[in-house]
């Protein structure tokens, strides 16, 4: 026959609490010098990749744009008379040439 097992009193499970508790603490002060790195790689680092990963899906298609912006800004600017072109040109009143 096999005895009727007893319930653990309080004490015996807070003796047993504790213990593991205070291994557990050993533990956490053992590996913290690990937290950081394995911080980095589980957290900044697929987030710089997809960073990237964007940046090489963007440059092929943003380049060329600026580019574009770029000539035809400098050719805008080309056309347009200056300041004291304009003013010689013009009269105050619309429509009417200086001689």
């Amino acid at each position: 026959m096999q005895a009727a097992r007893q319930a653990p009193s309080s004490a015996e499970v807070a003796t047993e609490v504790n213990g593991l508790l205070a291994g557990l603490g050993i533990l956490t002060m053992t590996l913290f010098p690990f937290a950081l790195p394995g911080l980095f790689l589980l957290v900044v680092a697929p987030v710089l990749l997809v960073a990237v990963a964007g940046l090489l899906v963007a440059i092929p298609v943003l380049l060329p744009l600026w580019v574009a912006r770029m000539v035809i800004r400098s050719r805008a600017r080309r056309s347009r008379p200056s300041a004291e072109t304009r003013a010689t040109t013009y009269s105050s009143r619309p429509g009417r040439l200086v001689a």
